[in-house]
């Protein structure tokens, strides 16, 4: 999470997450997480190898 602040450095951590959120439970978005790193990948795009925006929530 902290990887996809550093990229988004307008908006806060809190933000950051609610948008996720948020367009997780739309539907515009999945996420898939193996270990401590989550994958985000527009909804309309199937999940094929390590494509989409992947950060870790280990802190």
């Amino acid at each position: 999470m902290e990887e996809l602040c550093d990229e988004l450095p307008e908006l806060s951590w809190s933000q950051v997450f609610l948008a996720i959120d948020v367009l997780s439970r739309r539907g515009d978005i999945h996420l898939r997480r193996e270990a401590f790193i989550y994958t985000a990948r527009t909804a309309t795009l199937p999940f094929t190898g390590t494509e989409g925006r992947t950060w870790s929530d280990a802190s």
